[in-house]
């Protein structure tokens, strides 16, 4: 984690309609926002080749940079340090493409299966919102944790997306999930 805003994003703040984009998309816009784009990796590097990759190759891949000694090589728009347990979560092969559509789908596993309170939260089984933001920022150090700080107050990520902004998206995105959406 550690990007700054909208790094590799295609839209910035403010340009196209990828801003107003609400429910799930919402999430995964805000999302990005903070951590990376699709074909990005820590330290604020992209390599657009990644999203043609299998999730085997950009594992090996991963792994290659964290041998020349870097300490992170979280990869993808969801800044993933295990893309290969974020792809089984999401029920695809090590075989399947790092594409966009999978790494959203390597998103939402993350959210519903790893991170309890937000799953309870979405599907409606709590009003915790609280609970849920603090597991969004435990799992992406760009949202708020508590007091404009990441959760990994580490002098390296900081929080870009303040907890306002990611209550707006959780609600919307429970909004979607409430009306039957994904």
């Amino acid at each position: 984690n550690g990007f700054s805003p909208c790094v590799f994003c295609p839209f910035g703040p403010g340009k196209g309609v990828v801003r107003d984009q609400t429910g799930m998309a919402g999430m995964w816009w805000l999302t990005r926002s903070g951590e990376g784009g699709y074909t990005s990796m820590v330290p604020s590097e992209a390599y657009p080749q990644m999203t043609n990759m299998t999730i085997r190759g950009v594992v090996a891949f991963q792994k290659g940079k964290l041998r020349d000694g870097r300490k992170s090589a979280a990869v993808g728009a969801y800044q993933f340090l295990y893309p290969e347990v974020a792809a089984k979560r999401a029920g695809l092969s090590l075989d399947d493409k790092f594409t966009p559509e999978n790494q959203d789908k390597m998103f939402d596993a993350t959210l519903m299966q790893k991170r309890k309170a937000i799953n309870a939260y979405l599907t409606g089984k709590s009003d915790n919102i609280e609970a849920a933001l603090d597991e969004l920022a435990k799992e992406f150090a760009s949202f708020e944790y508590r007091g404009g700080r990441s959760y990994y107050n580490d002098g390296i990520n900081k929080a870009s997306i303040m907890r306002n902004k990611a209550a707006a998206a959780l609600k919307s995105a429970r909004q979607e999930m409430m009306r039957g959406g994904s």
